[in-house]
């Protein structure tokens, strides 16, 4: 073989070579691609379901289960199992007592139903430890986790229009050399004025009017003919209101919403005050705008004299 074609011969083998390389590394697998997300499930601190008694027992707030779910927003909740922890008012209920929205767990009809003709303790959960399976279809592994928690049962107390008519019976407020005490309450006239005689707004022994609103209806002898502010009594009386012992017990503050002074009368005023709940009461529907942030209690005031400004 003459030299020329030892060349050729050496460089198309080179050639052919190369070419199965090429071949082999086009044909290798691909990286194996990352880890997938994880999937993860873990009991939190839970809040109670909330039910209250009238005639009998209803839904008054849902649970909630607190648990802390990673790798997805994408997945549902099943009960498994569910095992009352203490029997001493004994209730039994099962999974078809509970409906489960994510972390919302409230009890259904028919769990409610259950409670029917016992006797709860007012504000004492009643406690039950549930087995829940969370599961998903998303890209995550494993599909599946379980979990156990304790949820309670609460019977809220129901605050009544008596227990309210208590509170407001008992508002007081001192003034300037004048010693309030329950049921009375102080306000001094507009600066300036040329006697400045406080007035007596005597809260006791008063009772929710009939058609509402307002809710409550008093007078206030006003002798020397004064002004009065009514952005003052509003604030003074908001002080009142909290100014006892005992309305703590069912709110946590009575917030001042606003004053009207009448249009054609200017001796009468009317107050709005809104209650906050704690948590562990619920209000009656017969004065549920108590809480309401725009109607409140009201209580309308008319001034023997003078008037309001």
């Amino acid at each position: 073989m003459s030299q020329k074609n030892k060349i050729f011969s050496i460089t198309l083998s080179l050639l052919i070579l190369a070419s199965i390389g090429c071949r082999k590394s086009s044909t290798s697998p691909e990286p194996t691609s990352p880890n997938p997300t994880v999937f993860t499930v873990e009991a939190g601190t839970s809040s109670p379901i909330k039910i209250i008694k009238d005639t009998d027992f209803k839904a008054y707030a849902d649970g909630n289960i607190g648990a802390k779910v990673g790798g997805t927003s994408d997945y549902s909740v099943t009960i498994t199992k569910v095992e009352q922890k203490d029997t001493t008012v004994d209730v039994v209920l099962d999974a078809s007592d509970f409906t489960v929205d994510k972390n919302t767990i409230k009890l259904s009809d028919a769990g409610i139903g259950k409670f029917s003709g016992k006797n709860l303790t007012e504000k004492q959960a009643k406690e039950y430890t549930l087995t829940l399976t969370y599961s998903t279809t998303a890209n995550v592994e494993p599909k599946s986790r379980e979990i156990t928690t304790d949820i309670g049962i609460v019977q809220n107390h129901v605050v009544t229009k008596a227990e309210v008519k208590g509170i407001v019976g008992r508002a007081q407020k001192s003034t300037e050399g004048v010693s309030g005490s329950a049921g009375l309450i102080y306000l001094k006239p507009k600066e300036g004025s040329t006697q400045m005689n406080a007035i007596t707004i005597n809260m006791a022994g008063q009772d929710f009017q009939t058609t509402t609103p307002p809710d409550f209806k008093l007078t206030a002898n006003n002798t020397d003919n004064n002004q009065f502010v009514a952005d003052d009594a509003l604030n003074i009386i908001g002080e009142a209101l909290k100014n006892q012992t005992g309305y703590d017990t069912y709110f946590t503050d009575i917030k001042v919403i606003k004053k009207v002074i009448d249009t054609t009368s200017v001796d009468k005023a009317t107050f709005y005050f809104q209650f906050i709940l704690n948590k562990e009461n619920a209000i009656s529907d017969e004065i549920k705008n108590i809480v309401d942030e725009t109607s409140g209690l009201s209580i309308e005031i008319t001034l023997k004299g003078g008037g309001w400004e």
